[in-house]
């Protein structure tokens, strides 16, 4: 296995879609309306947001601001196993009433989120403060540990998504916190301690780094006195944000493979936080660029130019457009996988290409289809109780309100092509990518050709 690291059309009209659709469809979401939920700052800091809704389930979350951007060099996986380890202390506990009890580490935030009746919420709300607050059990510190580092060998033992993607950050985010894994490096985490998790925690897991928040048949005017009393033990402190932009280094990882069937390509742009006035119309540009896969009962009839393309000429066995967004910096791009090799090139030319085309040109009735799926996602965050107390949870963490249906929507619908291409233009235009291969890539083509299909000779 070799490995180097080099550092830096118009569309048809849509048949279905009537000339007045689009308005009538934005008067109607336009009336999406809700009740404003308000954060309700307790004595150390820590904050509580709810947004009660009818149903036979109660959903209560903690969000922290830390995660793997703040762990300590050498000690890369302590957020990940933190949250595993007080997980499966509590396991036990939530088990008795019948809840279910997640967790999630990202590399801004750890979640937890515990789903409940709505008579066992007072029980529910003891198990998260237990969780940010009592020590973690010895034995579930050696097993989260075990579990982690088996599944992050056959990770490695097989290069899959997650692993390219893995790549693409420590490429894109050379020198910064944002380059380590969420998972962790097998050595740091052999190396971790308990002291270490209690350490990690006893600094991050404060005051006003911490907000909870919940969903479903729940009383704000109930919940407050709970909160309370179940976090009174969080030391009280100022919320950390990383206050400048993070670094970010176009470059190339070629990782020569031989042995596998199949190429995967990751290609990145730096872009923007989650708190920029453009941010939904990233959301927009990554359902115009769309996704696809062999499997997909769609077939070569994808809405989105490219994988329209792709799937016609059997280029991917399949691609999906990702879209992260911190609160310093945003890594926007393309995967793919295929398993024709001598294709590379026109697989990579392709996904560079696309862009210049919606800069070039965007259809109404494509941004009105792009429009409508940004929505579909925006409404599958609040099916359930879970989701919408994760969500509620992470806005006024990370914007310091909650962002309502009716508000997303109103300006999703206020969204122009100008708006899409002029983001393109800024973010996507002449720019050094971040590029990650791994296969067989005799095909791959140079990092210098990549870099000048970002941008087209017009006069």
């Amino acid at each position: 296995m070799a490995f180097s690291v080099v550092q830096n059309c118009r569309r048809r009209f849509v048949s279905g879609v009537h000339p007045k659709g689009r308005s009538m469809v934005a008067r109607h979401q336009s009336t999406v309306t809700s009740e404003p939920v308000r954060a309700y700052p307790l004595d150390n800091g820590v904050r509580l947001a709810a947004d009660p809704a009818p149903g036979n389930l109660a959903s209560v979350s903690v969000v922290v601001n830390a995660g793997v951007s703040h762990e300590q060099p050498k000690l890369n996986g302590v957020a990940n196993l933190l949250q595993l380890a007080s997980v499966k202390t509590q396991a036990a506990e939530a088990h008795k009433i019948g809840a279910t009890l997640i967790g999630q580490t990202t590399r801004e935030t750890t979640t937890y989120n515990i789903t409940c009746l709505p008579e066992d919420a007072a029980k529910a709300v003891e198990i998260l403060g237990q969780i940010v607050s009592s020590p973690v059990q010895a034995e579930s510190f050696e097993q989260a540990r075990t579990e982690v580092i088996s599944s992050r060998k056959e990770l490695w033992d097989v290069v899959n998504k997650e692993v390219v993607m893995d790549y693409l950050y420590s490429a894109a985010y050379q020198q910064t916190p944002f380059q380590q894994t969420v998972g962790g490096e097998i050595a740091d985490l052999k190396r971790a301690t308990l002291e270490d998790l209690t350490a990690f925690r006893a600094k991050n897991y404060t005051g006003s780094n911490l907000v909870v928040s919940a969903s479903g048949a729940i009383e704000t005017e109930k919940l407050t006195p709970l909160v309370e009393s179940a976090f009174s033990g969080v030391a009280q402190s100022q919320s950390r944000f990383i206050s400048e932009r993070v670094p970010f280094t176009g470059s190339f990882m070629h990782i020569r493979d031989e042995t596998t069937k199949d190429v995967q390509v990751a290609i990145g742009f730096e872009t923007f936080s989650y708190n920029h006035k453009h941010a939904l119309t990233l959301g927009i540009l990554k359902e115009l660029v769309g996704e696809w896969s062999n499997q997909s009962r769609a077939g070569t009839y994808a809405s989105a130019r490219l994988a329209e393309g792709f799937a016609l000429q059997k280029l991917v066995d399949n691609y999906h457009t990702f879209n992260h967004q911190y609160k310093n910096t945003g890594l926007f791009g393309v995967y793919a996988s295929t398993t024709e090799i001598d294709k590379v090139d026109d697989v990579v030319y392709h996904i560079f290409n696309e862009f210049q085309k919606l800069f070039t040109y965007i259809s109404p009735e494509e941004l009105f289809r792009a429009q409508n799926g940004l929505k579909n996602k925006i409404l599958a965050t609040e099916a359930t109780t879970a989701l919408r107390s994760q969500v509620v949870g992470q806005q006024m963490l990370g914007l310091d309100r909650r962002v309502s249906v009716g508000e997303a929507f109103r300006r999703i619908d206020s969204i122009t092509v100008s708006d899409v291409q002029d983001v393109i233009d800024h973010y996507f235009y002449d720019v050094d990518p971040v590029v990650v291969a791994h296969g067989d890539l005799e095909e791959m083509p140079d990092y210098v050709v990549m870099r000048n299909w970002t941008y087209w000779n017009r006069w």
